[in-house]
């Protein structure tokens, strides 16, 4: 499981100084870890006692669970970042899920889905087969953004008169993207009504922080 295809070209580019790398056909067989993350439908993530909406305008759902095979993935990854794997995770399997409802919570026309930052370095690995749009963006915020940051599940929905989006991080299946989201406020972008539906935006996510 999670073999590399290290036949794949690793395509770098430089914003603000810092290096974002792209790499397509990034698994040998996608498919295979596909059907592993969906043997099992991916749980709500609640991180909040507090009223929230996951679960009613939203369904933000996760996989997370050990997998001893994806430790080759930690470790490829972090001798292209020269990070380490954030809070020991290296044998760690994280998905993310999610759709929306269509109601007037979801305001994605004027707003974006709940900027933030990272330890360090994130890998993104885009598992949706039909998608080039709904990938990462990249923002500079043009107030005081993120103090007084809003919960994710109570707030999600920020407005974009108070940002500038840096880069789109373009989606496709199998594409893993590399950013220092540590340096860059980001979120995913939620641009169209593709996933108001039963389809779920789908990635695994690995993270990295520098090694102190």
């Amino acid at each position: 499981m999670f073999e590399i295809n290290k036949n794949s070209d690793i395509k770098i580019e430089k914003l603000q100084g810092s290096k974002i790398y792209t790499i397509d056909n990034f698994y040998e067989d996608p498919l295979s870890l596909c059907v592993l993350f969906l043997s099992e439908k991916p749980k709500l993530h609640i991180k909040t006692e507090k009223k929230h909406f996951n679960g009613t305008y939203f369904e933000d759902r996760r996989h997370l669970f050990l997998h001893r095979d994806v430790t080759k993935v930690f470790n490829y990854i972090a001798d292209i970042c020269k990070q380490v794997p954030s809070n020991s995770m290296n044998e760690t399997v994280a998905t993310n899920a999610t759709r929306l409802n269509e109601c007037s919570f979801n305001d994605y026309k004027n707003n974006y889905w709940w900027p933030h930052y990272d330890p360090g370095y994130t890998a993104i690995i885009y598992l949706n087969y039909d998608d080039d749009e709904c990938g990462t963006n990249l923002y500079k915020p043009l107030d005081n953004y993120p103090n007084n940051l809003p919960h994710e599940h109570i707030e999600p929905w920020v407005s974009k008169k108070r940002f500038e989006i840096l880069k789109t991080l373009k989606p496709k299946y199998n594409r893993m993207v590399l950013f220092d989201a540590n340096k860059f406020l980001h979120g995913m972008n939620i641009c169209n009504k593709k996933y108001f539906s039963n389809e779920y935006r789908f990635n695994q996510v690995l993270f990295f922080e520098k090694n102190t």
